[in-house]
């Protein structure tokens, strides 16, 4: 039997079972990951990891399944309005209204000369598309993927920390919160979350930080 989207009592699993045992299987899957020299693009990397997560879960017998680059469109124009990166349903959910979502972007890129940027700003507009509900509108949680293209994940996330610092009010972090270790990560030191108020209530983004080898 199908479980609604709508009830409280799925909403609850959603956060308790499924979201930790997807996090989980996505964090395994980075490890034995293997990247060509030639993908050095965010699309890239996110189209070759959505194929290796698809053998991974389907290896596994998951009962959930994945949709890379999955377009929102205007309900009046057709036109797109957003793009989601990966976005994930559980089969036994009923419908396709409750996903949950990865934004992937690239950090402590090299430019031409050698120079390590960050990417903040490009981080941080990944989040307000979550804050704002443009993405992940009326669900409770949803994932940034950070993949640090110099390897150096300590430093990655000193710059996430201090970026969700310096706009913690356009974030919306809930008072007092900040970037804190996630206890659905207990391995993984650190990758986190940060907890936000929308204007449909609360909302936890899990980060992923996952070094190229």
């Amino acid at each position: 039997m199908l479980m609604c989207a709508d009830s409280a009592t799925t909403r609850a699993w959603f956060v308790d079972d499924f979201v930790p045992e997807l996090i989980e299987v996505v964090l395994e899957t980075w490890e034995g990951f293997r990247l060509t020299c030639s993908a050095k693009l965010e699309p890239r990397i996110t189209s070759l990891f959505s194929d290796a997560l698809e053998l991974a879960y389907e290896k596994a017998g998951k009962t959930w399944f994945l949709v890379p680059e999955m377009k929102r469109t205007d309900t009046k124009t057709g036109k797109e309005v957003s793009r989601h990166d990966i976005r994930f349903f559980h089969r036994e959910i009923s419908g396709q209204r409750l996903y949950f979502v990865f934004e992937c972007k690239r950090v402590n890129v090299m430019n031409r000369r050698g120079k390590i940027l960050p990417n903040n700003a490009g981080y941080r507009t990944g989040m307000l598309q979550f804050i704002n509900g443009v993405y992940s509108a009326g669900h409770p949680c949803a994932g940034m993927i950070a993949y640090v293209m110099d390897g150096d994940v300590p430093s990655a996330l000193e710059k996430i920390k201090k970026l969700v610092r310096k706009y913690r009010v356009s974030l919306r972090l809930i008072l007092g919160s900040e970037y804190a270790p996630s206890s659905l990560m207990p391995k993984h030191l650190s990758n986190g979350e940060t907890k936000h108020q929308r204007i449909d209530g609360r909302f936890v983004i899990y980060h992923l930080l996952l070094p190229l080898n």
